[in-house]
């Protein structure tokens, strides 16, 4: 990282370190202390709620609290939560659950790697750690202060409990990585690694997630440990779609569900999503709230689409349907395209099927 970058973030830090103190309540009734801690550990929204109060300003939503119970009962998940933006993503995954994580009586946490799409981003997102371990008045009166050596300016640090944390970037060599005990990382989380540039690529697309595959993961012990994926799909090709594939536990939060309901409801308004949406526009509310990338084309846009109800053929005045073809039987060669059309009896021209692919002429026929 540059030095102007890193002087900068440093500056930001300690405004942030700051805001913490300031905002936080040092507990002090010992009476009450067992009970509050007690809670803590088991449940979740209780634990975001009594000790982050700049970061919940919100009630934590369904989504978020079965995301840190998965995480807490299953300490050896490989699992990707792909979650629209807007969503807490990192807040959660990659911060408050940590450090729920690190207040439970058996130890969960010995050495967490927080990967992203460049250092500078993963740097950024442990500087957040270690910003609420050093600055968090009520955490530190409950848990303890876990102040300890290093700094995530530098890309790790080590808590008072000897607990290492640790930022690399996408493509970064990891191997070796060890804490003072020799315990090597199990909890691995693998942040917003995708970005607009690189899923145009799938090359890099595939180098990248064979990295996270082997390099990153295999930083574990045998495997054993939390892998953790977090983002949203903006892209067809993509790293998050390709690990999609072999994680053991995937879900997926879109804005609005399947019936048009707000899934975060304790967070955004009807009327909000509805401004978002005319914004942006469809195809890039679809990217970024959905997890649907669309390729838009240069002629055929997303707004040039409607949709009807299809008449019974029967109804239609006349039915047209045209096959483009290419009779080589190669994976490279040109799509066979077929399309039925009809035209309704109100003049319109319904686009009733459509078949297109790279197959045998066999299948085109058929």
């Amino acid at each position: 990282m540059r030095q102007d970058v890193k002087k900068t973030l440093l500056k930001q830090w300690e405004i942030q370190c700051e805001g913490i103190t300031n905002n936080t309540i040092e507990f002090n009734d010992d009476l009450n202390r067992s009970k509050r801690v007690a809670k803590a550990k088991k449940n979740y929204n209780y634990f975001v709620a009594t000790y982050f109060p700049l970061i919940a300003r919100k009630e934590c939503a369904k989504f978020q609290i079965d995301a840190a119970n998965h995480i807490k009962e299953n300490p050896h998940t490989k699992a990707l939560f792909e979650l629209a933006r807007g969503h807490a993503k990192s807040t959660h995954i990659s911060l408050l659950i940590p450090l729920w994580l690190m207040i439970q009586d058996k130890r969960e946490i010995n050495v967490m790697v927080l990967a992203s799409k460049s250092e500078e981003m993963a740097v950024r997102l442990l500087g957040d750690i270690q910003a609420q371990l050093v600055s968090n008045k009520a955490f530190i009166s409950d848990f303890g202060n876990f102040k300890g050596t290093g700094s995530w300016a530098n890309g790790e640090f080590t808590t008072s409990d000897g607990r290492l944390f640790i930022a690399v970037g996408r493509g970064q060599l990891p191997r070796g990585i060890k804490n003072n005990e020799s315990r090597r990382p199990d909890y691995i989380v693998v942040d917003d690694i995708d970005d607009d540039e690189i899923v145009q690529n799938k090359k890099r697309v595939d180098k990248a997630a064979d990295w996270l595959r082997s390099a990153l993961f295999n930083t574990m012990e045998g495997g054993r440990g939390r892998f953790i994926m977090v983002g949203n799909r903006i892209g067809k090709i993509s790293i998050l779609a390709n690990i999609a594939k072999r994680v053991t536990y995937h879900t997926i939060v879109n804005m609005l569900d399947k019936r048009g309901r707000i899934v975060w409801k304790e967070n955004f308004t009807k009327e909000e999503v509805v401004e978002i949406r005319n914004f942006c526009r469809e195809r890039a509310f679809q990217q970024e709230y959905m997890n649907n990338p669309i390729v838009e084309g240069t002629i055929f846009q997303e707004r040039h689409i409607r949709y009807g109800k299809i008449l019974e053929l029967r109804k239609y005045k006349s039915l047209i349907c045209y096959t483009d073809p290419s009779f080589k039987n190669s994976s490279k060669a040109d799509l066979k395209a077929t399309v039925l059309l009809g035209k309704a009896p109100n003049g319109e021209y319904h686009i009733i099927k459509v078949f297109a692919d790279q197959t045998s002429v066999k299948n085109m026929v058929e």
